[in-house]
């Protein structure tokens, strides 16, 4: 994560091509809104200036199911 974090730019590109596999609205949820920790890693993202996320509207959607 200290290569990642000490990048000048950070892009994360988050798309599900994949149906019934959610794995990439996870990612981008724990991305965007989750707390940093070392639970998962890409929460670290947040703390870098220049942070973007890239994703299309179907991963952004809220899921069908929720648990």
């Amino acid at each position: 994560m200290n290569q990642v974090l000490g990048a000048d730019r950070v892009r994360l590109y988050c798309r599900n091509d994949v149906p019934g596999l959610d794995w990439a609205n996870t990612v981008l949820r724990l991305a965007v809104l989750g707390d940093p920790g070392p639970d998962y890693p890409v929460t670290y993202l947040t703390d870098h200036d220049d942070y973007r996320v890239v994703t299309d509207e179907r991963t952004a959607a809220r899921p069908d199911h929720v648990l």
